[in-house]
């Protein structure tokens, strides 16, 4: 998916449409009733922002002329257009807000206010955020959202809204969770599910001559056979071969850094999973693209000795085991839910107006000036 592209400058009239769209409701107004809580227009525009960016990243870019406007409304996601489907999400995003209240008094699970502080002062630092946008100095996401209906205060209530189930799972199925999840369950999910190795890749390889890459590739399969015969530890290979690319005009991986790193993949990784899992524990193995333009040499470890991958994925593991549980819980709560549209106030509202490759942008400004980031 590529779908950030450079800021590109939005004319003044433009703006002024989206804004007469999208921003001009009354404050206060309810949009929506879902069980017993209210959500304003604003709170609706707020989470409808978002889950048009969401709808944003789900669209593959690669042959739409992204500088045409509104390029993205015809766009298919799941079998719905553009519009549909962030609307129909954006209706089950409030409900689930609704549901996970629900679901916490349910189970008596509570949010600390150390964690309410901790959200609220990271929405707050991301609205605030300044970066010059479109030529003009101190704009952030706030200055956008605001402008289109959105107020700090429902910013920060909508985000929080969706910011708590991850809150919610934790404390369901976390270490400390009411159901927390046995150890032994996590490590054979682990086990089973992922694989440890090492590898090394000559960075400059799809610029050599056949000739060189001919050189390159004899010394990657002496060097695989050594390994796979036990007479050179792949440590000792990762260091030659680090030391071979950085005789060339760049290089991928740091001569300074001659300890090779453990990397990590599972089932949702296809390739690379599938490459490294038909590799015998402790052995390499030599794999160059079809068209002779990349080369890596990978070593597989063996999952079971391995002792920091179960910690990082932890988290990931969790998820993997107990999401369809929690989702379900929190579905059947949903199905439940009376929705009442005031269509009066969501009229205001028009989708096929609001600029979301322009929020995207802005967004992703301030994520990238907040985080560094460069990826949603």
């Amino acid at each position: 998916m590529n779908f950030l592209k450079k800021l590109t400058c939005f004319t003044l009239a433009a703006t002024v449409m989206v804004l007469s769209f999208c921003g001009c409701h009354k404050k206060g107004e309810i949009a929506l009733k879902i069980g017993e809580t209210d959500f304003t227009t604003g709170m609706y525009i707020a989470a409808l922002y978002e889950e048009g960016l969401i709808a944003l990243s789900k669209i593959d870019t690669t042959d739409l002329d992204t500088s045409k406007e509104g390029y993205y409304r015809s766009q298919k996601i799941d079998g719905k257009v553009f519009g549909d489907y962030a609307t129909d999400n954006t209706l089950d995003s409030l409900k689930k807000i609704v549901a996970l209240e629900k679901y916490m008094k349910k189970y008596d699970i509570k949010i600390t206010d150390e964690e309410e502080k901790s959200i609220k002062e990271n929405y707050t630092m991301l609205w605030n955020k300044k970066f010059l946008y479109n030529e003009e100095e101190n704009y952030s996401l706030g200055k956008y959202l605001e402008n289109n209906g959105v107020s700090k205060d429902t910013y920060l209530k909508i985000m929080r809204g969706i910011q708590i189930e991850e809150n919610a799972f934790d404390k369901m199925y976390g270490k400390e969770g009411k159901k927390a999840i046995a150890d032994e369950e996590i490590k054979k999910y682990f086990t089973e599910n992922y694989v440890v190795y090492n590898s090394v890749a000559s960075s400059n390889y799809s610029k050599k001559t056949d000739e060189e890459k001919a050189e390159i590739k004899a010394k990657y399969q002496d060097l695989e056979s050594k390994i796979n015969a036990g007479s050179v530890s792949f440590e000792d290979a990762y260091k030659e071969l680090v030391a071979l690319d950085s005789t060339g005009e760049g290089t991928e991986t740091s001569a300074e850094d001659q300890t090779p790193q453990d990397y990590y993949a599972n089932k949702d990784d296809e390739d690379t999973y599938k490459t490294v899992s038909e590799i015998a524990n402790n052995s390499a193995k030599l794999v160059v693209s079809d068209d002779n333009s990349t080369i890596t040499l990978y070593y597989k470890k063996d999952i079971n000795a391995d002792k920091n991958g179960i910690t990082t994925y932890d988290e990931t593991i969790r998820h993997s085991i107990k999401d369809e549980e929690f989702n379900n819980d929190l579905k059947a709560i949903m199905k439940d839910l009376k929705v009442t549209n005031y269509k009066s106030a969501l009229s205001a509202v028009k989708i096929d107006i609001i600029d979301f490759h322009a929020y995207m942008e802005v967004y992703q400004t301030a994520l990238n000036e907040l985080t560094g980031t460069m990826s949603y």
